[in-house]
């Protein structure tokens, strides 16, 4: 797909700057961000594609053109093509969401979404949220603006020596990412905790969120504002 993946980045950059164009025409200085999406579409079953390797390239070669304009970017992360919740939809939205952060997009879009934006769960937007916080651990990356104080702590410990009960570690333990659903216990651990899937800890997460209070509210006259223009569009 070389040859329509650099045709889909020069059309989709044209659409793009076109958009900056009457923006500002409309209202100059107005904040602009880079839409650095294009998803491919499947030949063979004319589906479009959100989590395709040739959709994930796109992103990146836009992402690369926003910054280029100096100008922040969306992208699409946390998606996937399956239609349920499955191995490739866990896999997708993992590669989908880390792939959109390595890319240096400003927003990451349609967490939680699958089949190609057409469904969405609340397990899997959920299970996202849980992914934000590997990803965003992953790209902060090791400091290294410390290294004498690590080599030093290493020396004083010494060969045969260990870590545990330093005034180092006790220190800074707690910045290791902490997950609340991803199991990484030992087996007997694990079964011993009931042997819960993933799906069985998502959908555990997310009965227990549904039934608190919403903390937001829309004012009802939003509402039905909302609801109205849904209705005219409706009966059109």
């Amino acid at each position: 797909m070389q040859a329509p993946s650099s045709a889909m980045v020069v059309e989709s950059n044209a659409e793009v700057l076109s958009g900056l164009v009457i923006n500002q025409l409309a209202t100059a200085g107005a904040p602009f961000i880079y839409g650095a999406t294009a998803p491919a579409l499947s030949m063979r079953t004319t589906c479009i594609l959100y989590v395709a390797p040739e959709s994930m390239a796109i992103q990146q070669a836009l992402c690369d053109l926003g910054r280029f304009y100096d100008l922040p970017s969306w992208t699409i992360g946390g998606s996937s093509d399956s239609s349920t919740l499955d191995g490739q939809w866990a896999a997708e939205a993992a590669d989908s969401l880390t792939l959109a952060a390595l890319a240096g997009s400003t927003l990451v879009h349609d967490l939680g979404y699958l089949e190609s934006g057409l469904q969405s769960a609340h397990e899997s937007i959920v299970f996202t949220d849980e992914l934000v916080g590997y990803v965003r651990a992953y790209v902060a990356g090791v400091p290294l603006d410390d290294l004498e104080t690590v080599v030093t702590e290493i020396r004083a410990v010494g060969p045969g020596g260990d870590h545990l009960a330093r005034a180092h570690t006790r220190k800074h333990y707690r910045e290791f990412w902490q997950p609340s659903l991803i199991d990484q216990w030992a087996y007997d651990h694990w079964i011993a905790d009931g042997g819960k899937t993933l799906n069985d800890r998502l959908t555990a997460r997310a009965r227990e969120l549904r039934s608190q209070p919403p903390a937001f509210e829309p004012d009802p006259s939003l509402v039905e504002a909302l609801d109205a223009i849904v209705s005219d569009a409706l009966s059109a």
